[in-house]
């Protein structure tokens, strides 16, 4: 299984544990790197699937603002470059 499937898998396990359907969180969140295996490990740290889908989702929110922070630095390091690249050719 790859990283697109983890949307499926994650709306899966939580019909499953939980008898509803796919949540805002879960769509609101995309696409993700998160890999199969983390889902799994974060929805087995509890035997109640309320309080294992509160980690997830926990476990989800700060992936997704960990990869924002780690995608606005990058932009930040290449606007740099850009400018002193430009200051070098003036």
């Amino acid at each position: 299984m790859d990283y697109g499937q983890v949307a499926v898998m994650k709306e899966s396990s939580y019909s499953r544990q939980t008898g509803r359907g796919r949540t805002n969180l879960i769509s609101h969140l995309g696409r993700m790197n998160v890999t199969p295996a983390e889902v799994a490990e974060q929805l087995q740290k509890d035997e109640d699937p309320d309080v294992a889908l509160g980690g997830l989702a926990e476990f989800l929110v700060e992936k997704k603002v960990s990869e924002e922070a780690k995608a606005k630095l990058e932009i930040e390091k290449l606007a740099t470059k850009e400018n002193e690249k430009k200051q070098q050719e003036d």
